[in-house]
């Protein structure tokens, strides 16, 4: 069984094998002394200010976000800056620019805030806009790939940020509905109903707060217009994607009951 290398010991792998790494103690991302935890500091060679550094078992995945990632801001989406990618000893690393004031869907508490009148016309257009935001990148031949609410990551204005293309993958754009654009929409939409959206099963719940936000985002992502769709094809697809949604979380609650 393989120990798990934590941030302080890649800090060091770096220094060793890369360059000079002044670590920042004091601000991380993930779980603690593990291998997926994304933390930060200051490499003068790289950037002035801090940047952010994610490591990798392989090379091959820390080039290819990489360059992911500088194909989605070639096609003017903002996204993070990707700086570099480097070799270690007992990883790989993709160094990014640091962006403060980012915030991220996966920090709501959903079985609380959701209940809350207040939060949830606060949690509305955060809601949309993420949905909208998959619909929007395919728009530009993008799809995220692992589009969850952790991803799901936004300025302090609300505009939606690109981020962890390690699944991304690209398309001639405009492009048709593909299952990529239907992956990213109905990922999002799982991952909320996984944490606590569809706890209450009553059906007034379900029509009311969540077919204005999390359904008719989805509407909205599949305009016409957009894609090559009759409306009988988006009506079919959207049904087909509440049908799956509620029938995995219903399986999640009988599971724990």
């Amino acid at each position: 069984m393989k120990t798990a290398v934590g941030p302080q010991q890649m800090a060091e792998d770096i220094r060793q094998n890369v360059g000079y790494f002044d670590m920042h103690e004091s601000l991380s991302l993930g779980n603690s002394d593990s291998q997926h935890q994304v933390f930060f500091g200051r490499m003068p060679d790289l950037a002035d200010d801090l940047i952010a550094v994610k490591p990798f078992t392989k090379v091959a995945r820390a080039k290819g976000e990489f360059h992911a990632l500088q194909t989605v801001a070639e096609r003017d989406i903002d996204t993070i800056e990707p700086l570099s990618f480097a070799v270690g000893g007992v990883a790989s690393y993709l160094f990014t620019r640091y962006r403060p004031g980012l915030t991220n869907l996966g920090t709501v508490d959903w079985r609380v805030d959701i209940a809350n009148p207040r939060l949830q016309h606060e949690l509305t257009p955060a809601i949309q806009a993420s949905a909208l935001a998959a619909a929007g990148w395919h728009d530009k031949g993008v799809g995220h790939g692992d589009y969850q609410l952790k991803n799901s990551i936004f300025t302090l204005n609300a505009d939606p940020v690109f981020a962890d293309a390690e699944r991304t993958t690209f398309h001639k754009a405009p492009a048709e509905f593909t299952p990529a654009a239907n992956k990213d929409i109905m990922k999002l939409g799982r991952s909320m109903l996984s944490r606590g959206l569809l706890y209450d099963k009553s059906p007034s719940y379900r029509t009311g707060f969540l077919n204005e936000t999390l359904l008719g985002a989805y509407f909205d992502a599949l305009r016409a217009d957009r894609y090559d769709m009759s409306p009988e094809e988006r009506k079919q697809a959207i049904e087909a994607y509440w049908t799956e949604a509620i029938g995995k979380q219903q399986s999640v609650v009988e599971a724990k009951s």
